[in-house]
């Protein structure tokens, strides 16, 4: 888990690639403007690579998002350099959890409230 969690990794991937369409911009061209290899936009999309708080500031300035508040938002989800996994409870077990269960472990570390429904009477 590079770099935050898997979930958080595939948002940040689907918002940069939302913002590369709206760009104009392949892929190729993306990587061509901010000087790295068209693998690395991809794993980044895909949320297979994380992406460092930097990088997603690069990748923004390539695609030329204004809007401040987004910015701030995707550079947040990137996470901090510090906030990579380590250091959790649950990564002393990650090799006996399945990818689903650290999934759902690590959103509900993030989680502010928790709410419940019952339908039953």
């Amino acid at each position: 888990m590079r770099y935050g969690p898997a979930v958080r990794r595939r948002k940040l991937g689907a918002e940069l690639r939302k913002l590369r369409t709206q760009a104009g911009l392949t892929s190729g061209q993306a990587a061509d403007r901010v000087g790295w290899h068209q693998s690395k936009v991809s794993r980044i999309e895909t949320g297979r690579s994380g992406a460092k708080a930097a990088d997603v500031r690069l990748l923004l300035e390539a695609y030329e998002a204004k809007d401040p508040h987004l910015r701030q938002l995707l550079v947040a989800l990137a996470g901090s350099e510090e906030d990579n996994g380590r250091g959790h409870w649950w990564h002393a077990y990650r090799d006996l959890l399945p990818p689903a269960y650290r999934d759902y472990i690590s959103l509900e570390s993030q989680a502010r409230r928790v709410r419940t429904l019952e339908t039953s009477v």
